[in-house]
């Protein structure tokens, strides 16, 4: 009876992996929520694997606009690889903790497949050159000037067909 095929195929559809909610509360800081759900959500929906844990309370030592920046940048350059990405699994890592005991610190990474494993990223005086025109990327610069402007460090790997982005930010007074 169709009114059988149509429930079979609705409830088919209800395990669909690209419509079950995704979880809308990363942490409890507002703004760095915002931009952790837009852009895991867009990549969930690339259909990628999409595994975040963040640990931010609601106010800590960092201006806003910077940390969603800095955070915004890191994403949407693995947001755009993993867009790219033609073939093999497309996998999305991020991990964001803050460390409150003296000195206070905040810990990123973001972990992303992008291309073929054989592709290769450019790099000019070791920064990495963008691929939206031919200079280097401005996103990672940015990261890094934030990084260095709190006593911390941002660091960018590759191999295998995953990019690595890793930054760490002294928070102290």
């Amino acid at each position: 009876m169709a009114s059988d095929l149509i429930r079979s195929y609705l409830d088919e559809m209800s395990k669909h992996r690209l419509l079950q909610p995704a979880p809308m509360q990363y942490c409890e800081h507002a703004s760095l929520n915002a931009v952790l759900v837009y852009y895991c959500d867009w990549v969930r929906h690339l259909g990628a694997d999409v595994d975040v844990k963040v640990a931010v309370p609601q106010y800590i030592n960092i201006n806003n606009a910077e940390l969603c920046s800095m955070v915004g940048n890191l994403l949407e350059n693995a947001t755009e690889a993993i867009t790219q990405q033609t073939q093999g699994e497309r996998r999305l890592k991020v991990r964001i903790r803050y460390r409150s005991d003296p000195p206070a610190a905040l810990f990123i990474t973001v972990d992303n497949t992008y291309g073929e494993a054989d592709t290769s990223i450019e790099q000019i005086d070791g920064d990495l050159v963008s691929t939206k025109h031919g200079g280097t990327g401005l996103g990672t610069a940015t990261v890094r000037e934030t990084a260095e402007r709190h006593h911390g460090t941002a660091s960018f790997e590759h191999s295998d067909g995953m990019f690595r982005a890793s930054v760490m930010l002294c928070l102290g007074d």
